[in-house]
């Protein structure tokens, strides 16, 4: 009699070595990642396809572009050819970036930079902006002030830049609530070129910039793309190693086991024909999980547990041979579940990897050392941008030119939200309620620091006659080389010399970035001379200007009637900016209240957890003892969930009891945040989470505005009741 056992399968790595092994590996991708965002789009009730644009022609442009690299890929980079599949299909699109960083904003000042180099190239400008607001009035822009240009100037540009198709097909919903501005189905056909009014507006502002400029833009966006590719194969090489050789080690140990089995199974056979057992004999039999070969793209751990006969059973029934042979697969098994368990680590390092060199482009060196290992961290070299606004507006250009760089969506938004974050506002939006040196009634006393004297005269042109050589001071020689007289207060935000130094900025540049604050500071909040503005002098004293003095149209000339007009116009033009910064910072201080009420309830919420906690442990009740329902279970969570803390017992218990959209994070197991970014709601279990990592997931929560529930039991199915009872009512 002869039985046979499972055989533990090898873990296979997927092909990708010729053109129809990559056109598989991309439809896996998009169908796996389609897949999960429907899913997601069932609670959420928005268009999954228009979220991650891989539908219709621009799936279509996203695959041409993307095949036209890998012969370069596979031939440079053969081990990450996966990865780099991977990571230009499983990514964020370009609305995320947009709405939070003004890219066309960006490109617009630049544009005006090109343009304000030449010579009479803004009197051609000005006649093709638009002469009205209403194409930017529910625009969201940054608070800026810039020292060249006033901000409806900018605005004015970039709307020209945003409506550049508006006349060549109706707009394209983004998924987020707004409209697609950079790429585009009309982008993907290659079909953006027309004779239409808005096409021509936008062919216009570019004949106004000098060509060498957008060759040079063009060329440093593709250095910086090479470079910033360079480094993603650098970094992402050595967690392809880790994952082969933990792939290889279980691949080992198995055929290990299966030459033991093999072994033991041949000595039984014989044992058998030998001398017939008083009872049967099972060979052991390895669990069925491992039949099947793993996906190289799957993120779901592989299982490691093995099962053989009882020890007392086998010692019974066989001799010391077969029993030796029984004991060594026992010690592999163990060693197979380390294995296992260092294969999920590298498939998890690798994908936690490619999510965050989309999402963020570039990591600290310190955070990537901590994560993924010196051999990724030493190779994170942040890339040296010296004009991020020439780059922002190179991305618009290769959508025009149908350049393949923009459709490599993860890469490219990869690049850009290292290059964003090179603009002033690429971390923090300036908001004026926030500023303590012009808005603060009760400023607080600041120890001076120490800069010249403006004016001393102790400064002597060398080369001049002795007897004209006067000294000057330095507010003289200020005025003298630009005609502009410096603030006369130089002291207005010595605070801030200790968040310099924070920075690490320190002695003769931080005078000279306080220098710089106190003159755009005085240059932003500038008076002017209202006394002059008839319509404003007229609002102050109640007249309503209904009997000007007019004058005989024949007594006027044709030029007077046109600076007449023109003054007029000038002054509508500032009456509608100030009515619209009006209207926006009532917008903003609307939705500020809103945020604030928001964020009231949160934090109301959290309190009352935590107040009951404190209670249960000061009460002398045993209300760990109360009944639970079961019948509940396993209860279907309806808010996308995390539950972070807990130890290895308390998650076995407690994460069979539900299923839905609800995930796992072990007390002081690394996270990334796009798990609460993309949740509803956060529950900490405090009987066992560290220190440091409750106070990332709570700081993390508010940045994003989640809730935080807390656990009240210690008790992993009391925990679970309650967690399904708050589902249920919210």
């Amino acid at each position: 009699m002869k039985r046979k056992g499972l055989k533990l399968q090898r873990l296979q790595m997927l092909p990708s070595e010729t053109e129809k092994e990559w056109k598989t590996a991309i439809r896996e991708d998009i169908n796996t990642f389609k897949s999960a965002q429907r899913k997601a789009a069932r609670k959420t009730a928005r268009t999954a396809d228009f979220e991650l644009e891989i539908n219709g022609e621009i799936e279509k442009r996203r695959i041409k572009a993307l095949m036209d690299t890998l012969p370069e890929v596979s031939e440079k980079h053969p081990k990450a050819v996966r990865d780099w599949i991977s990571l230009n299909i499983v990514s964020e699109t370009y609305a995320m970036l947009e709405e939070d960083n003004s890219i066309l904003f960006a490109a617009a000042i630049w544009i005006l930079d090109q343009i304000s180099k030449t010579d009479n190239q803004f009197k051609e400008l000005y006649p093709i902006l638009p002469t009205s607001d209403k194409d930017f009035d529910d625009v969201f822009f940054p608070d800026v002030f810039d020292s060249q240009y006033e901000d409806t100037l900018i605005y004015s540009v970039e709307s020209v830049l945003r409506h550049r198709n508006r006349d060549v097909a109706p707009p394209e919903e983004n998924g987020n609530g707004g409209i697609r501005i950079l790429t585009s189905t009309l982008a993907a056909k290659g079909q953006v070129h027309s004779d239409a009014p808005s096409r021509q507006t936008f062919d216009k502002l570019l004949a106004l910039i000098p060509s060498n400029a957008i060759i040079s833009a063009i060329e440093h966006f593709r250095q910086h793309f090479e470079e910033w590719n360079d480094r993603y194969f650098k970094c992402i090489e050595p967690l392809c190693d880790e994952f082969e050789a933990a792939r290889q080690r279980i691949n080992s140990i198995r055929e290990e086991i299966n030459l033991n089995n093999d072994k033991a199974e041949r000595l039984m056979n014989d044992r058998f024909h030998q001398k017939k057992p008083t009872r049967p004999v099972n060979s052991p039999v390895l669990n069925a999980p491992f039949a099947a070969p793993v996906s190289n793209i799957s993120f779901s751990p592989l299982r490691h547990d093995l099962s053989s006969p009882p020890k007392d059973y086998l010692r019974e029934m066989i001799d010391d041979e077969v029993f030796q042979i029984f004991g060594k697969i026992d010690e592999l098994g163990e060693t197979h579940s380390e294995a296992v368990e260092a294969y999920n680590d590298a498939k998890a390092k690798k994908f936690t990897f490619q999510a965050a060199m989309n999402r963020r482009g570039f990591l600290p060196k310190e955070h990537c050392e901590q994560i993924f290992g010196k051999a990724v961290s030493n190779n994170m070299e942040i890339l040296t941008i010296t004009d991020p606004y020439e780059l922002c507006f190179a991305l618009l250009y290769l959508i025009e030119l149908d350049d393949n760089i923009p459709w490599l969506y993860g890469a490219c938004i990869g690049l850009m939200s290292e290059v964003v974050k090179c603009l002033p506002w690429g971390f923090y939006h300036y908001e004026e309620e926030d500023d303590d040196v012009w808005f603060n009634p009760d400023p607080e006393p600041q120890k001076p620091i120490t800069i010249p004297d403006w004016y001393e005269r102790k400064y002597y042109y060398k080369n001049s006659d002795v007897e004209f050589r006067s000294p000057r001071n330095l507010a003289q020689i200020v005025y003298e080389e630009t005609g502009c007289i410096m603030p006369r207060d130089l002291h207005l935000y010595d605070g801030k010399h200790k968040i310099l130094g924070k920075y690490g900025i320190h002695r003769n540049n931080a005078v000279a970035l306080l220098y710089c604050m106190d003159i755009l500071g005085n240059v932003r909040n500038r008076r002017e001379a209202l006394n002059f503005n008839d319509v404003y002098s007229d609002f102050l004293n109640g007249n309503n200007r209904t009997d000007i003095e007019t004058e005989q149209h024949d007594e006027i000339s044709r030029e007077d009637l046109e600076k007449r007009i023109s003054a007029q116009n000038t002054e509508i033009q500032k009456l509608k900016s100030a009515l619209y910064n009006a209207e926006k910072k009532a917008a903003d201080a609307q939705k500020k209240l809103t945020d604030e009420k928001e964020e009231f309830e949160l934090e109301r919420r959290e309190l009352a957890d935590l107040r009951e906690i404190l209670f249960m442990k000061d009460s002398s009740e045993e209300t760990e003892s109360e009944d639970t329902n079961t019948d509940i279970f396993p209860y279907e969570t309806k808010k996308d969930t995390v539950v972070f803390g807990g130890h290895f017992t308390w998650i076995k218990v407690f994460k069979p009891l539900f299923k839905g959209n609800i995930r796992y994070v072990e007390a002081g197991a690394a996270f990334d945040t796009i798990l609460i970014r993309n949740c509803e709601v956060v529950w900490i279990q405090n009987n066992a989470i560290p220190h440091s990592q409750y106070y990332k997931v709570v700081n993390t929560a508010r940045q994003y505005k989640k809730p935080v529930r807390y656990f009240k039991y210690a008790s992993a199915v009391k925990c679970a009741e309650q967690l399904a009872i708050a589902d249920s009512e919210e």
